[in-house]
């Protein structure tokens, strides 16, 4: 959540400044998602469950890799170039991208977390399937950053 608050105050300062990066920033993230989508749709079955005894990663190391996560960053900064025009102030676009990343994060994650045992169920037989919707997704969600 920070660092979207943080990407869209200084990068809503930065394409305030320079609106012609916008379209770089838009193109790189386009870019990324169709990658991203490819690799998805191209992935082979899923792994087996981890075994019982292994611990889940720490918070400082969870923390870290949504720092160093390209999606993260990507979404990060294609919200905040696709909105900077909408409010004058680049720290009111942080706050507002902020709260919204915020309760589409709780929603998504709750969505996941109930849906779990579903999709485990059918990924045993129809992974291509949900492979190949896992990568639309991503690749429809271009079109916002250019309408």
């Amino acid at each position: 959540m920070r660092l979207r608050a943080v990407s869209g105050a200084g990068l809503g300062t930065t394409l305030q400044a320079a609106p012609f990066l916008e379209f770089g920033v838009k193109a790189v993230g386009s870019a990324y998602l169709f990658w991203l989508a490819a690799k998805t749709v191209l992935a082979g079955p899923p792994l087996p469950a981890k075994a019982v005894g292994e611990a889940p990663i720490n918070l400082a190391s969870g923390a870290l890799l949504l720092l160093i996560n390209p999606k993260t960053w990507a979404m990060a900064l294609g919200a905040a170039s696709s909105f900077s025009k909408l409010v004058s102030n680049p720290l009111t676009l942080g706050a507002i991208l902020a709260v919204v990343f915020a309760l589409s994060a709780c929603s998504s994650l709750m969505i996941w977390v109930l849906a779990d045992g579903l999709i485990a169920q059918s990924l045993s037989a129809d992974w291509h399937l949900f492979n190949g919707i896992m990568a639309i997704l991503p690749a429809a969600s271009v079109v916002k950053y250019w309408v």
